[in-house]
């Protein structure tokens, strides 16, 4: 292992991505890079989903990891978002390993957040980070290679591993800069051709606006609480600056303006839309929230601003699912769905749903309740796999069940990885059909909004 000190990074995003995602920004590393950026270390960001959109060859995983050796950088630090990209990160490791033995690899993100030792079992990196990094990271750089106090860090010590103290967090997320786009490798080019796409337009690319962290809610199926310590939000002007900055840089007016539950603060919600309003932004920008937090008076603010469309956290149109999930109290019924479904429809929102499917409990019956509430809603929609993430008390119940393996995710993310009764040719029919359900809704919005 290297024992000069540290000065070139480069911060990677190896996940392998669908079409639909692949413009999206990793920004937990943004922001680290820029923070590190702003104490003058050499830093190159790589993102890997970028290179389908606009270079093919180099999202062939030998081939990106060329370039990035060819960056020289002393460390290599990898974010792990979500537990089933971690076979590409083994074997991106591996291929980084053979080329250059020397450079160190640190790993960290929510999945290394939620496993914390366990990933040297089968990852062969030199050091993890779990928890937020930015503070974590920079002190570990400094401090190299007399590291061992840096908060938030795991190593290891001859067969030992060592986890040290929980990191310090970013207590007022204001203090976060604007993140500087220009580490970005090869900014310019991307720039140029994300204007010229009408699909990342539409899909929003690196306008991806960080509101918030954290999650004010504990569903079973989520990671988010394990991940942050609590939920902190930005100001309404620190936002709204950094939209602007967005409107100048990339020429693209469409936002999605990321926080776990947007409306959840309704104060603050009405002070960022206001914000908007304030500043005149001719900006088109959708929101996550849930069912049960809107209302006449804030989906009429979120129309003024700009609002174009609401992702809500459905996740199943059965109250047994939902149950199953922590998802809302006793009292819910999806019924409260379809109310709020026709306000968005009054105003020409377009009402979105993120489902899972393959829960152990769901019945046909159930995913039919399901399939029948995304037609009535009009609902455009995401459906996913039910993957039980580490670090959640849905996960630690399949475990005890023995529904799933504990490492699932190391062998095999693309089979069905745990005993669901609903049928899965059942499921991929759905899923076709809710394809052009999907080209349906968004294709009829444009055409009423051509301006």
């Amino acid at each position: 292992m290297k024992e000069e000190k540290i000065n070139r990074i480069a911060l990677v995003s190896v996940t392998r991505t669908k079409f639909n995602r692949a413009s999206y920004v990793s920004k937990g590393l943004l922001y680290i890079g820029t923070y590190l950026k702003n104490k003058n270390y050499n830093v190159k960001f790589f993102q890997r989903t970028y290179f389908k959109l606009f270079n093919k060859k180099y999202y062939n995983l030998k081939n990106f990891s060329n370039l990035i050796i060819k960056y020289k950088p002393d460390i290599i630090g990898i974010s792990i978002t979500e537990s089933n990209s971690i076979i590409e990160v083994i074997k991106f490791i591996k291929i980084i390993k053979k080329m250059n033995s020397n450079i160190l690899i640190a790993v960290g993100g929510p999945h290394v957040t939620s496993v914390k030792e366990e990933v040297f079992k089968y990852l062969d990196c030199n050091f993890a980070f779990y928890g937020e990094s930015e503070l974590s990271f920079l002190e570990f750089i400094k401090s190299y290679p007399n590291y061992h106090n840096t908060k938030g860090l795991i190593y290891k010590k001859k067969k030992k591993k060592i986890k040290t103290d929980f990191p310090d967090i970013i207590e007022d997320l204001d203090e976060l800069a604007i993140p500087n786009y220009n580490i970005i490798y090869n900014i310019k080019n991307i720039k140029k051709k994300m204007r010229k796409n009408k699909f990342t337009k539409l899909f929003f690319g690196i306008n991806y606006i960080t509101l918030s962290r954290g999650c004010p809610y504990n569903c079973s199926y989520c990671a988010i609480p394990g991940l942050y310590k609590k939920f902190r939000k930005r100001s309404a002007k620190k936002i709204i600056d950094e939209i602007e900055y967005n409107l100048h840089y990339f020429k693209n007016r469409y936002f999605n303006l990321a926080c776990e539950s947007f409306t959840f603060d309704k104060k603050w919600a009405e002070e960022v839309c206001n914000e908007i309003i304030k500043r005149k932004l001719k900006i088109r920008f959708s929101i996550n929230t849930r069912t049960d937090l809107v209302n006449e008076k804030i989906i009429s603010l979120l129309k003024k601003a700009g609002c174009f469309m609401i992702n809500f956290g459905i996740e199943s149109g059965s109250n047994k699912i939902l149950n199953d999930y922590d998802k809302y109290n006793s009292k819910f019924s999806c019924k409260q769905i379809y109310k709020i479904s026709k306000m968005l429809e009054k105003r020409n929102i377009i009402f979105r749903s993120y489902i899972m499917w393959g829960n152990y409990k769901e019945s046909l019956k159930d995913f039919l309740k399901t399939l029948t509430l995304l037609i009535k809603t009009r609902s455009a929609n995401m459906i996913q796999r039910l993957d039980p993430y580490p670090g959640t008390s849905l996960y630690e119940s399949y475990i005890k069940q023995k529904i799933v393996k504990k490492y699932w995710y190391v062998y095999d993310t693309k089979s069905n990885i745990h005993k669901s009764k609903l049928n899965l040719i059942i499921f991929k029919l759905s899923l076709f059909f809710f394809k052009y359900h999907n080209f349906y809704i968004f294709h009829r919005y444009f055409i009423k909004n051509k301006k």
